[in-house]
């Protein structure tokens, strides 16, 4: 996964909205305002959680683990 709005978030102190659309389903939206902690890892693994259930269009191209 690319870091680098992780990043620009801490160093901004701005939250993260988590944005997201499932092609399957046909739906799209905003989810969880996302507040970095600081801890990459830890952030990450949510962010990985979050968007675990959604399938895009290409889904062999996206791995939530």
């Amino acid at each position: 996964w690319k870091t680098g709005f992780y990043y620009i978030a801490v160093s901004a102190q701005v939250p993260i909205v988590l944005a997201y659309m499932d092609y399957d389903k046909k739906i799209s939206g905003l989810g969880a305002i996302f507040q970095p902690s600081g801890d990459i890892d830890a952030d990450m693994a949510a962010i990985r959680a979050f968007y675990a259930p959604f399938k895009g269009r290409n889904a062999s191209q996206f791995h939530a683990d």
